[in-house]
């Protein structure tokens, strides 16, 4: 996928600079997961941080062996 349809994300934890290109396609499956925890899980409604979404989303692809 060309990297212009790519969203760039990246997180700086521990000195160390992570960086995570997220298709549209993994975004709306990050939503679709956030939605199921807030709706079944009880996940607050709240904004959601980036470093939040960040660990969600290594924890989505470690579950899926990505």
């Amino acid at each position: 996928m060309p990297l212009g349809l790519e969203k760039l994300r990246y997180s700086v934890r521990k000195n160390q600079l992570k960086i995570h290109f997220l298709t549209d396609d993994d975004v709306q499956k990050i939503q679709e997961v956030i939605d199921f925890l807030r709706t079944k899980v009880g996940l607050p409604k709240k904004e959601i941080s980036f470093e939040e979404l960040s660990d969600i989303f290594m924890d989505w692809k470690l579950l899926r062996g990505i």
